[in-house]
């Protein structure tokens, strides 16, 4: 499923586009899982402008449904895998 980042009163949120479902924990917890369990770390591949693995240029909706997006920013795993 599509997946958008929304930001929300309670911060940047990542949410299925037709559920409405918001995933951020579940990915919050598989990303921290997955990047601690690494000993060493040659490089990732990590796509532009998406939600999750972009590290730069994700569109940012200032709310949920058929909106348009307001800024740009950052993906969730891309930033902690960076961090890395």
């Amino acid at each position: 499923m599509p997946i958008r980042t929304v930001s929300k009163t309670n911060g940047m949120r990542l949410v299925q586009f037709l559920t409405g479902i918001d995933i951020t924990e579940r990915l919050s917890v598989f990303t921290s899982k997955f990047l601690d369990s690494l000993e060493r770390v040659n490089g990732f591949v990590l796509k532009v402008a998406s939600p999750t693995s972009g590290v730069k240029e994700v569109k940012l909706c200032p709310g949920e449904g058929k909106v348009i997006s307001s800024d740009r920013d950052a993906g969730f795993f891309g930033v902690a895998a960076l961090a890395k």
